[in-house]
């Protein structure tokens, strides 16, 4: 977070050794405190173009993967973290043609959605989505083949007007 941060990642290397660091810490360590702490670090990464550029092109599959491990986690900062980081690379992965990408962070929500029982991160989630789906009609077409209509429409909103009118909206948008 601090603003020259970026120069780290303008280097040669470009920050590569320091986000393996971070990488084989959430892998190996058995400490949440660790993996929340690896979370927040990879969530502020997307505030720098240079690191946005490291984890979205170089390291994405590994960290998706990461996340893809992680979905199990009872720790409700674990989960937080692991949304944001959805949240943030659904921002960039809306207008690029990763479908690849695309269909992980799909897969890893329709795991986590149902299960989820903060408002909030339900909000996100279905934010998530509708970074993909917006402007990506490839996104929507691969949503439609994965049923994503049906996991959307079977989120409990729980009376929330947030929640059910964020279904409405990705209902509306997958036709």
């Amino acid at each position: 977070m601090h603003p020259e941060s970026g120069l780290l990642f303008k280097q040669v290397g470009g920050g590569i050794e320091q986000l393996a660091i971070l990488l084989k810490n959430i892998k190996e360590s058995n400490n949440n405190t660790i993996k929340i702490l690896v979370l927040r670090c990879l969530c502020n990464l997307f505030n720098n173009d240079y690191s946005r550029s490291l984890i979205t092109v170089t390291k994405k599959d590994e960290i998706l993967n990461i996340l893809s491990s992680l979905q199990e986690s009872d720790n409700k900062n674990i989960r937080s973290g692991m949304i944001c980081l959805l949240f943030n690379y659904s921002c960039t992965l809306s207008t690029n043609e990763d479908s690849e990408g695309a269909l992980q962070i799909m897969a890893i929500i329709n795991e986590l959605i149902g299960k989820e029982s903060n408002e909030y991160n339900v909000i996100t989630l279905l934010k998530t989505l509708a970074n993909l789906f917006v402007v990506n009609k490839n996104n929507r077409e691969m949503a439609n083949e994965m049923d994503e209509k049906n996991i959307i429409s079977e989120v409990n909103d729980n009376g929330n007007t947030s929640i059910q009118e964020l279904k409405d909206y990705l209902l509306i948008l997958l036709g």
